[in-house]
């Protein structure tokens, strides 16, 4: 699947705008799948509307995920995986939903505000859970720009093209590196 820069910036202007209308509290947002456009879409879409996001591989056990969400009061989950949450009761947003709300001609984007501060929890990332259950550890925006300002300034400080490797699962820490150099 190929998606333009333009359009990468107009589906998550589009979805930061349809969270905002449709979030009855600012609680995180679950982002389910592997790192496809909807994917990386969802996750400027959060930013965008200011909301906290949970990243979850579309290999994470059923009871993982509702452990997680259930853990961050998460009452919206986006998904490119379709029966995953069968049963889960959650606000659940499908590729059918994304591509309705990227062809939405009402959405329009002007509307959504920027959050105006760089200390809000950008992610929320979940240990291992290998002493016990997975802890959530809350990455704040500031942080992930000085971590990729850092990245890219000691690794490519002639701005000159570079190849970025894009193995990580979005519920992996370097997976942030992986999605926001290259951006």
């Amino acid at each position: 699947q190929k998606t333009t820069y333009q359009e990468l910036w107009n589906y998550s202007d589009k979805l930061a705008l349809y969270l905002q209308l449709n979030s009855k509290t600012k609680s995180p947002v679950g982002i389910l799948g592997d790192k496809s456009s909807d994917v990386i879409i969802s996750i400027l879409a959060c930013m965008k509307a200011g909301l906290t996001y949970i990243p979850i591989g579309r290999n994470t056990p059923f009871a993982r995920i509702k452990n997680m969400l259930d853990q961050a009061k998460s009452n919206t989950i986006i998904t490119t995986e379709s029966d995953v949450l069968v049963g889960y009761e959650i606000n659940s947003l499908t590729k059918k939903n994304l591509d309705n709300i990227y062809n939405d001609a009402h959405l329009d984007p002007k509307h959504y505000l920027v959050p105006t501060t760089t200390d809000y929890i950008q992610y929320i990332l979940f240990t291992s859970g290998t002493t016990g259950l997975p802890k959530g550890v809350l990455i704040k925006k500031s942080n992930v720009e000085n971590y990729i300002g850092w990245l890219l300034s000691t690794y490519y400080p002639d701005d000159s093209s570079f190849t970025f490797v894009n193995q990580s699962s979005i519920s992996f820490d370097f997976s942030v590196a992986e999605i926001f150099c290259p951006l």
